[in-house]
This record gives C-alpha cells, structure tokens and sequence, in this order.
C-alpha cells in the first residue's frame, strides 16, 4: 500500500491522522484541548469554541500545515534535505514571532549528513525498516538541531521517515512519551524499533477502517 498517497487522497484517513497527530504532539506540550476541539480547529474553523486563544489555532494549523510540506516534499523530490527540513520547522511558527534556524552551521551539516545516511544502500542492509527509523528518530533527537520545536521536528521527520519506507506513518501518543524517551535517552534502538513496529501495527488497524 503506498501510504503517502493514502494520506493525500483519503481525506477521512487524512483528517484522522493529522488531528491525531496534532493532539499528541500538542497535549505532550501542556495544551488541553480535547481531541474533538483539535479536530474541529484543524478542519471546521472551530467557530462554536468560545474558550480557544489565537495561539492555540496557530499552533493547529501550522502543525497542520508543516505536515502538508513533509507530503510536499515527498511529491516533488526524491530526498528531503536540510534546506527542506528547515523550511518545515519555520512552518511551525509560522505565525508566532520566532525566527527558527539551526543552532550552528555544524549541526546544518550534521543534518545534512543523517538524512544522507538515511538512503545509503549499507544502512538500509544493516538493519530493518523499524530500526532504520528508530536510529534516525534517536539520532535526530539527540541532535535537537533547530533553535525551537526540536521535539515536534523529530516526531514530523519519523513520519516523512515511514512514508519514505513505505510503512504505516507512525505516531507517540502522550501516554508514551516517557516510554519512548528512555528508549532515546539509553538509546535502545531495538527497543524503540519493536515498538514503532506495534504502533505501525495499530496504525494499520485504522487504515482498515477508512479505506
């Protein structure tokens, strides 16, 4: 199943995995808006909220947004570069007075150089699909590259990273983010690959419903 184009063309598959995927990344960052509110800021407008700032409908369609440039992205190149990856992280703020870059001109090339990495043929023989993602996630995460949204970057980029490797596009949600952090933190990316494989799994199980 070719998974990017699912998430362009099946607009009840792409609504669900992009408001889900707002939802974690925004409820790991404090925000307590309801999965339905999410949902009807990403899509309706929210225009029956009444207690939602600007700021929380910024940080919705930007993520939003920043999820369209991945599927960009992978519509019009046959890599994403570090120029790409920081346009994504810009689109994250897009709205809000923060200018994002890198940190530095090494971690730019650090960047550069792990995305290389990602398509060698070696690497892609040396491990499985889900450690090649774990690896990339763990390496990303450390890295924290970008002056801000590191953690929604590297949650983004797992995505581009699934659909890259032709497998359900996987996400964390809030109540294992603590889990997938100490994979992070210890590195244990057999660990993290087993369980990027059962999310994918569950993943799958959705895919089954709307298609």
């Amino acid at each position: 199943m070719n998974y990017k184009q699912l998430l362009k063309e099946n607009q009840l598959y792409y609504r669900s995995f992009v408001s889900r995927s707002v939802f974690y990344t925004l409820r790991k960052q404090g925000s307590h808006l309801s999965y339905t509110e999410t949902y009807a800021l990403a899509f309706n407008g929210g225009d029956f909220l009444i207690y939602v700032s600007p700021r929380q409908i910024y940080e919705i369609l930007n993520y939003k947004w920043s999820m369209d440039r991945l599927l960009h992205v992978l519509d019009t190149k046959q890599t994403m570069g570090e120029s790409e990856l920081l346009e994504v992280a810009r689109t994250l703020y897009k709205d809000a007075p923060i200018h994002v870059n890198y940190t530095s001109d090494s971690s730019r090339q650090m960047v550069a150089s792990l995305l290389e990495t990602f398509e060698k043929k070696k690497f892609r023989k040396e491990a499985s699909v889900y450690q090649q993602i774990a690896t990339m996630y763990i390496e990303l995460c450390e890295l924290a590259p970008f002056t801000h949204g590191n953690q929604s970057l590297a949650e983004l980029c797992m995505i581009y990273f699934c659909l890259r490797k032709q497998v359900p596009p996987i996400l964390i949600p809030e109540l294992d983010a603590i889990l997938v952090q100490t994979y992070v933190e210890y590195r244990e990316v057999k660990k993290l690959a087993t369980y990027l494989q059962t999310q994918a799994s569950l993943e799958r199980q959705i895919i089954n419903k709307c298609v």
